[in-house]
């Protein structure tokens, strides 16, 4: 199985599945105040983020994931919240790392996720949404679950599971990959040939 997600401390979304089947969940979160005399934002920011990963991690288990699928950090979207992002973003990460049977996790750049799904890597979310309608057929409440779907897709095409449908598509999937070159691959990679070149 793959797994996508597009992580943030307001909206987590998550897609896991192969191929036709797959599942999709959003992990809303607020700041906390954790009512601790003193404390401090720190203190705050953590228990957001243990709160959201207590609920991301158990969805994993008993799904074998084999390869993750993570949007890269887009720090310079939301410059005020960037050791808030970066820090929740870690964390996520080193949870991951610790699920059994996972071969790789892999980080994709926003940019790069907007140019597999539209050609242009500046989409703006309303195009992506667009994209994601008109090539699969998928429609969702937020934006997060748009990325994170379309995340999976990408991550099915780097994986050899889905062709790629597009010059723009072979070109993403050859940057990632690229990234990626030296570990193990669910499918049959169809990018083998251009890596080598």
């Amino acid at each position: 199985m793959i797994a996508a997600i597009d992580p943030s401390l307001c909206n987590t979304a998550v897609v896991i599945g192969l191929r036709a089947v797959w599942e999709s969940w959003v992990f809303r979160s607020e700041p906390i105040n954790t009512g601790k005399l003193k404390a401090s934002a720190v203190v705050n920011r953590m228990a957001r983020a243990d709160g959201l990963l207590a609920r991301i991690v158990p969805v994993f288990e008993n799904r074998p994931v084999e390869a993750i699928y993570l949007e890269g950090y887009a720090i310079s979207a939301n410059k005020a919240y960037k050791h808030d992002a970066v820090e929740y973003g870690g964390l996520l990460r080193w949870h991951l790392s610790d699920l059994e049977g996972v071969k790789t996790i892999c980080e994709v750049m926003p940019t790069t996720l907007k140019k597999f799904t539209t050609g242009d890597h500046r989409a703006s979310k309303a195009k992506m949404a667009a994209y994601v309608g008109k090539r699969w057929g998928q429609t969702f409440d937020t934006e997060d679950e748009t990325d994170a779907y379309a995340l999976w897709r990408l991550a099915h095409c780097c994986e050899g599971i889905f062709p790629c449908e597009t010059d723009e598509q072979w070109e993403t999937c050859k940057t990632v990959l690229s990234a990626t070159a030296n570990r193990p691959r669910i499918g049959k990679p169809q990018l083998d040939l251009l890596l080598r070149s």
